[in-house]
């Protein structure tokens, strides 16, 4: 739910950085309308688990992968600081797959900025992996520096991801 989501936040924000344990999206969550998201991990308290947005591939057809959404997140950059901007802010050494995200992220000064992580960086030698993941067409990022669809500043590995998310550079 939301609310899971948002407790889950707050965890990660207040230091419990879920280091060597798996968090699992059980549903596809919709973010009310009207809520400007602040992110999940920040510099000093980054994400650094695993986030299963799915089950990966579902039964014996490895073509179909099962995977939940988070829509309808809005992030105004001005009013966070224009840096570290996405669903997950900062994810360090972490990985997140089989999941979607839609929104929209405003702000012409953003920098490390993506639907998904602005910033996916290496912890020591554990590099960030990143699978099945994608944006949904209709979303929008836009910034000035280290701006994408998916992820802002990546150091991470990833595959099977795809962005169909407008970004704007300024």
């Amino acid at each position: 739910s939301y609310q899971d989501l948002s407790a889950f936040r707050t965890a990660v924000n207040s230091g419990n950085t879920f280091s060597g344990q798996i968090v699992y999206l059980l549903n596809d969550i919709e973010i009310p309308d009207g809520v400007d998201w602040t992110p999940i991990g920040t510099e000093d308290y980054p994400f650094m688990g695993t986030f299963m947005g799915g089950t990966g591939y579902a039964g014996s057809d490895p073509d179909t992968i099962v995977v939940h959404k988070i829509t309808n997140l809005s992030i105004n950059g001005d009013a966070h600081g224009n840096d570290m901007l996405g669903l997950f802010g900062v994810i360090s050494g972490a990985t997140i797959c089989d999941v979607q995200v839609s929104g929209v992220i405003t702000g012409a000064d953003n920098i490390n900025t993506g639907l998904l992580a602005g910033q996916a960086r290496a912890s020591g030698s554990a590099t960030s992996s990143i699978e099945n993941c994608g944006t949904i067409k209709g979303s929008s990022v836009e910034g000035s520096y280290c701006v994408g669809g998916l992820i802002g500043y990546a150091q991470a590995a990833m595959s099977n991801c795809a962005n169909h998310a407008d970004v704007y550079g300024r």
